[in-house]
């Protein structure tokens, strides 16, 4: 996708105040209003978890074996920007499973702070199919039937990069370049 993709869904966003709102730009998700700050571990937390629970989503619709599978997929199908938002009903089960992970900082960034965000092969099945489900029903979470997601995650840890040098960089080319090289 180009650039001007990730510009359109920060515009979007705009009209969706929601934290956790997100689109689906070059096969996974964006999320132009979700913020994590360095220094407040919890705001990186909530950011891997909520990165990683779209990326779910996106294999599990797609029926990837894996995340990475899910998302090339669904870059090959093109599925364009595709709004979406988590639950507010899953908020306290989100916050529960942020806990469980542990983030630690990396260093030698010059410009960039990195964390490692681990704990992932400990989020509940039923979390996760809960959230499978309110994406695709629209926000309703039902409990009906739990289908375990949970191979999926076939990782522990992500890495979250919160940028720095601000304004010297354009983020939307570079981010369209980084989804590039990943799929």
């Amino acid at each position: 996708m180009a650039p001007s993709d990730y510009v359109q869904s920060r515009d979007l966003a705009t009209q969706n105040n929601g934290r956790f709102y997100t689109t689906l730009v070059d096969g996974r998700s964006y999320f132009p209003n979700l913020t994590a700050i360095a220094s407040d571990p919890v705001s990186i937390r909530d950011a891997a978890l909520a990165s990683v629970l779209l990326s779910i989503y996106v294999a599990a619709t797609h029926d990837a074996s894996d995340v990475d599978t899910g998302a090339t997929l669904a870059a090959k199908k093109d599925d364009g920007l595709k709004p979406m938002a988590l639950s507010t009903d899953l908020e306290s089960l989100f916050k529960e499973s942020s806990a469980l992970l542990t983030c630690t900082k990396v260093t030698g960034g010059i410009t960039n702070a990195l964390f490692r965000v681990s704990g992932f092969e400990e989020i509940s099945p039923a979390f996760i199919a809960a959230v499978v489900r309110s994406l695709t029903n629209g926000g309703t979470s039902s409990t009906s039937s739990v289908i375990d997601y949970s191979p999926l995650v076939d990782f522990d840890s992500v890495l979250v990069r919160i940028f720095g040098a601000e304004g010297m960089i354009d983020r939307d080319v570079e981010t369209s370049t980084y989804a590039a090289l990943c799929n």
